[in-house]
């Protein structure tokens, strides 16, 4: 096992010591010096050389963090991190799932790092490459309209208008002479989302190397400047991405990469979604008019493809047939007890008969071996008309129907393949649902009902260790609430980094003093939230008592319900009400700027939020002296993935609350506490008006997440 070694170690206290003395608002603090050298600690146990596929990583260079708010962890992880990666051929890429972050490490924390410390590195952003210009497909629909090669598959969005095609024309001009860098967000204004879809970089219109504007396109040179630098700060989603793909297909390679994945509380709800698929009905019905078209008219008509056109067309009319018995079967079921719905949601969880989930087994298992096979075909006629895409008008039209035919494809084939799975009884299982959408034909005065499938994973804790974990050199995951109920078990299992041994967890002090600059108060509220109108009567009724209008400093009042939160407001005097600012009335920046223009101008203010306030805002000295919770966010199993999971645990005689629920609450309640001490100079209270807290046995085990605060009887 190797450790870091001395050049390493003295590169560290060197670059460190630079920070101190030129870096004039950077405090040393005892727990951010100890993270660092856990970083350090933890990056050295991977090798110079690329891991071998027989020696997977077993945790061994994984650490999870818990750095608490004042830690100063993004300097903690990015000063060991990029030392290591540079010394040991390796590059860092840090993930982040909000904007926020983002923007504070490329716009503050890298730049003032790589001046202050006086280490050479270099580093970019990389975001989704829908996000990115697309300079041939502008030239496209913006100056030859007429016989744009896309224009078929563009068609499926929606013609442009003439004035939209001058906009794109604007664009394109504003490219050209270096006025736009192709970033859709450093453009001089907002392009309309319609407008961007049909001139950004898509996977299914990009024709690679063959494009004869490779040489210009924004997407290729950051790929390009991506290989070369010491730093790739990405999102969850792009990363996940590059996971989903098999690794080091968006990004380098997992063997070759550190990864140092900050707000790691969002990893596992974010990976979910990458192993999400959906189609509709009608989709699968495109998909087989673009094949027909593909085969009969195009592919035929090529050399190299006439083969594999001849053994497509072979599979069309059983592919038309099996679209229909699809169709046909989930419709039989809408009036049935063959589906099930989910309360207040629209969508079905589909739960069979045994006859029926043998009719539609049937079904599942010939989809999903058709679709592997047209999915498999057409890859290969891809891999022959990259060839030939420059010399020819009828290949480069062929290559645009199949782009977007693969595209689809990919898609539906990932939903059969999920539906396919079959999970034993002691495993986790994949959701799987049904949505309904009402649309309104053209022409016709009935409406048509359009049926979307869904499935999920609800276990991706094997993909994590097969694709992320055991394969890279090593990962940092970070966050200021990692622990639920003072343990790394929930993390470690939701992430597969329980089954690696070698994992190391490490809980960071606060640097603050919360004994002295926190209290914690649960008052003796009559009614329980479970009594909804009495309890939201009560907090309307208590308000006064704990809120002094008089005062001008800021409290951060946040429900679990945006219903009880318009209640309680609506319920107030309009002389409280003058002081509240409500979450959803103006932008969260807005806001923001109004509550502290209310304060400095000597008035009390008060924002109303939801959860999603309880993190990713920064609410400093007196702005938020107050966060009082209206009742513990419990977790509530209202969509079909958190349905699934509940039913499979109640079958395995396990407790969704206990599981699921309550470390859901004791993170969130952590997350909001952390918005009132962000300095050392910070003072202030948590309340919350919920009496459970004091006569239930996890109300105890919930408050043991302020115990470093002071307790107000």
């Amino acid at each position: 096992m190797m450790t870091i070694n001395a050049i390493e170690a003295e590169l560290l206290e060197t670059h460190y010591h630079c920070l101190i003395h030129r870096f004039k608002r950077f405090r040393p603090r005892a727990v951010q010096k100890q993270m660092m050298q856990e970083v350090a600690s933890t990056f050295s146990r991977s090798s110079e050389t690329e891991r071998p596929l027989n020696q997977p990583n077993l945790g061994e260079s994984i650490l999870l963090v818990e750095a608490p708010t004042g830690v100063g962890k993004s300097l903690a992880y990015l000063l060991p991190g990029i030392i290591l990666a540079q010394k040991r051929n390796k590059q860092l890429i840090v993930s982040s799932a909000t904007i926020a972050l983002q923007h504070q490490l490329i716009h503050g924390d890298l730049p003032q790092l790589r001046q202050a410390s006086n280490l050479s590195f270099s580093y970019c952003l990389v975001k989704g490459r829908n996000n990115y210009f697309c300079p041939y497909r502008a030239e496209e629909v913006g100056l030859h309209p007429v016989q744009a090669t896309f224009l078929e598959i563009d068609q499926l969005d929606g013609e442009l208008s003439s004035d939209q095609r001058e906009k794109v024309k604007d664009i394109l001009s504003n490219f050209r002479l270096g006025q736009f860098n192709g970033d859709k967000d450093s453009y001089k204004e907002m392009i309309p989302a319609h407008l961007w879809q049909k001139i950004n970089n898509q996977k299914e219109y990009c024709l690679g190397e063959s494009c004869p504007q490779k040489g210009h396109c924004p997407y290729l040179q950051l790929r390009e400047q991506m290989s070369a630098c010491d730093v790739i700060v990405v999102n969850h989603n792009v990363l996940l991405s590059d996971i989903a793909l098999g690794g080091g297909v968006l990004l380098p390679s997992p063997s070759k990469s550190f990864y140092c994945i900050d707000e790691a509380h969002h990893f596992p709800a974010k990976a979910v979604q990458h192993f999400t698929a959906k189609h509709s009905i009608k989709e699968l019905s495109l998909l087989l008019e673009l094949l027909i078209k593909l085969a009969y008219y195009n592919l035929v008509q090529i050399p190299v493809t006439m083969s594999l056109a001849h053994q497509l067309m072979q599979k069309l009319d059983t592919f038309q047939q099996m679209i229909f018995l699809c169709r046909d079967f989930l419709y039989s079921q809408l009036n049935s007890s063959g589906v099930l719905q989910c309360n207040d949601s629209g969508n079905w969880i589909i739960e069979l008969s045994a006859v029926q989930e043998k009719q539609w087994r049937i079904i599942i298992d010939n989809m999903d071996t058709l679709l592997t096979f047209l999915l498999h075909c057409l890859t290969e006629v891809k891999q022959l008309l990259i060839k030939e895409v420059k010399n020819s008008t009828t290949v480069l039209t062929s290559w645009s129907i199949l782009s977007i035919a693969l595209n689809l494809c990919e898609q539906i084939a990932a939903l059969w393949h999920l539906f396919a799975l079959n999970c034993a009884k002691n495993e986790k299982p994949v959701a799987k649902w049904l949505s309904f959408n009402k649309q309104q034909e053209k022409g016709e005065e009935k409406e048509s009902v359009d049926i979307t499938l869904h499935a999920s994973l609800i276990n991706v804790s094997r993909a994590l260790v097969d694709r992320l974990w055991h394969t890279c050199a090593g990962a940092i995951l970070t966050s200021a609430t990692l622990r639920t109920l003072s343990s790394f078990d929930c993390l470690l299992e939701q992430t597969g980094l329980k089954e690696l041994p070698l994992t190391h967890v490490c809980a960071l002090d606060s640097p603050f003093d919360l004994k002295k600059q926190a209290q914690f108060h649960v008052p003796a509220m009559r009614y329980s939230p479970k009594q909804v109108l009495a309890h939201t009567q009560e907090i309307i009724e208590y308000i006064p008592q704990l809120i002094d209008f008089e005062k001008a400093t800021g409290t951060l009042f946040l429900f679990s319900s945006k219903k009880q939160l318009h209640q309680v407001y609506i319920g107030l005097d309009k002389s409280y009400q003058y002081h509240i600012l409500l979450q959803g009335s103006m932008s969260v920046e807005s806001l923001i700027k109004m509550h502290e223009a209310r304060i400095q101008a000597g008035r009390a203010s008060i924002v109303f939020g939801l959860s999603s306030f309880s993190e990713g805002i920064d609410l400093r000295g007196n702005l938020c002296t107050h966060v009082i919770i209206a009742k513990i966010p419990f977790a509530v199993p209202n969509n079909p993935i958190d349905q699934v999971y509940a039913a499979w645990l109640k079958q395995n005689e396990r407790n969704y609350f206990y599981e699921v629920a309550l470390p859901y609450a004791a993170l969130r309640l952590g997350q909001a506490a952390g918005r009132l001490i962000r300095t050392e100079t910070d003072y202030g209270r948590v309340t919350i008006l919920d009496n459970r807290l004091l006569h239930t046995h996890y109300g105890t085990l919930l408050m043991q997440s302020f115990s470093a605060f002071s307790r107000v009887m």
